[in-house]
């Protein structure tokens, strides 16, 4: 299958133009750009750590979302406990911050 060619001046311009801040570029950019996951990995990253602190965040190595269940694999046992302890806790807020985007059904500790 052949590549579809972008005429980039057109859509940089027309990108530029429908846009009013700098996110809703970026934005709309990762998305025409079929590089959305890139973005949604940011925006889980990003409420993860929001949702959780930054202690538990340090030893947090990698988030990813997929089908509804978010994946996270931690370095400590000791901040992995403490997920699993305050898991639905942690699950209701991190769906209050995440809810344009989808929701989490459940979490995965990897």
């Amino acid at each position: 299958m052949k590549k579809k060619k972008i005429d980039t001046r057109n859509y940089i311009h027309n990108l530029v133009s429908s846009t009013s801040t700098v996110q809703e570029l970026l934005q709309q950019f990762f998305i025409d750009a079929k590089t959305g996951n890139l973005y949604r990995e940011v925006i889980l990253k990003k409420i993860w750590m929001d949702t959780v602190g930054e202690k538990i965040w340090r030893t947090t190595l990698r988030v990813s979302e997929k089908d509804g269940i978010l994946f996270i694999k931690m370095r400590s046992s000791v901040a992995k406990s403490e997920v699993i302890i305050r898991k639905n806790e942690i699950l209701t807020e991190f769906n209050k911050k995440f809810s344009q985007y989808g929701k989490i059904e459940k979490i995965v500790l990897i």
